[in-house]
């Protein structure tokens, strides 16, 4: 599992080497991955960025996937029973046989569980939804439900539905609804069985929680806080003419962006744009202008979660860090140095400067 990545489940007796065999597939494309990073070093003299490493792998993918072959599925599963017996060292049919020979009945029931169970699982479900995203949907939080009692043996599958049903719904309930509810009544030919109305989608609603609509109030506070740090026009006119390591100038409307956030006194900056927009291009621009005012390392990287932290693109002299409180930012070299810091997340790409 990797730091990005949901827990996933392995059969025990599945030893490394059967799992190799039959990962052929990755290995190849792994190593034309590393072939095209190795040609692309050599032709920019640095690594891949985050979207570039994504195109070379795309590109790996494609150039080493084989020609279909059209085969039966008698023929396909014989020569898998051949490798794995090979692999193995006995009966392919036999050890898996074994290895699905459950001798411990899958006790739980829907009734076993216990409802302030359920209440604690449905907090921790929020809680999870609400660092990935500032809201949600009910299927997003059925999805997580799944995620958390994914390690629960049940004696059937309407054992497990019927548990995820009831996470799904405690959880809907600790959360804050947003979506306003219908304000007038459907005509019994527009309203399903339950009675809800044909032209509001099924679990459409959208959901919040009140630490995400705090959080949004301390953003809002410290945008109307003018006692900020600032960087003075000269100073930026001056870098925004320079292009960067990568012979990269910011365009005239990133540059009219980042010359507001640098003298507007704001203690939050907001800087939204779609991919592709430039945004890691004029956040560059704003660090270089900022180190140059008020010394190096005077602009700190931080990130609202550690997944975004991860996810962030890479701006050359900055590494993005997770935040643990709220408090005001020091430079490590000059504490007398007023910093910047911006901030990356799926809401807000980039924020800056916060002192």
């Amino acid at each position: 599992m990797g730091s990005d990545r949901n827990p996933t489940w392995a059969i025990t007796a599945a030893p490394e080497t059967l799992v190799s065999e039959f990962s052929s597939r990755v290995r190849h494309i792994d190593i034309e991955t590393n072939l095209l990073i190795d040609e692309y070093i050599a032709a920019h003299g640095r690594r891949p960025t985050p979207a570039a490493l994504m195109k070379l792998c795309a590109q790996a993918t494609l150039s080493t996937r084989p020609d279909k072959q059209i085969r039966s599925l008698a023929d396909l599963t014989e020569e898998w029973r051949t490798r794995s017996t090979a692999i193995l060292g006995r009966d392919a049919t036999r050890w898996a046989m074994d290895a699905t020979d459950n001798d411990r009945p899958l006790l739980l029931h829907t009734g076993d569980i216990p409802l302030d169970v359920i209440r604690d699982i449905c907090g921790s479900v929020v809680e999870t939804v609400g660092e990935r995203r500032s809201t949600w949907r009910r299927w997003n939080l059925m999805a997580e439900a799944a995620r958390q009692t994914m390690g629960w043996r049940f004696a059937t599958m309407s054992d497990r539905v019927s548990v995820i049903a009831m996470v799904t719904d405690a959880a809907q309930l600790v959360s804050l609804r947003l979506t306003p509810p219908e304000l007038s009544l459907s005509p019994v030919a527009f309203r399903r069985d339950d009675g809800t109305s044909v032209f509001r989608q099924v679990n459409s609603e959208v959901f919040t929680s009140e630490d995400q609509l705090a959080a949004e109030d301390r953003l809002l506070e410290r945008s109307r806080d003018l006692t900020g740090p600032t960087v003075s026009l000269t100073t930026v006119k001056g870098v925004i003419r320079k292009p960067d390591a990568d012979g990269m100038l910011p365009g005239e409307d990133r540059a009219d962006a980042l010359t507001r956030i640098a003298v507007s006194g704001r203690a939050r900056d907001v800087l939204i744009g779609p991919a592709g927009a430039g945004k890691t291009t004029a956040m560059n621009a704003l660090r270089r202008a900022w180190e140059a005012e008020h010394g190096t390392s005077s602009a700190v990287g931080l990130a609202a979660s550690a997944v975004a932290a991860q996810a962030s693109p890479t701006i050359p002299g900055s590494r993005p860090r997770t935040p643990r409180c709220g408090g005001r930012t020091t430079s490590p070299k000059d504490s007398t140095s007023p910093p910047a810091s911006w901030s990356s997340s799926t809401k807000h790409p980039w924020t800056a400067p916060c002192p």
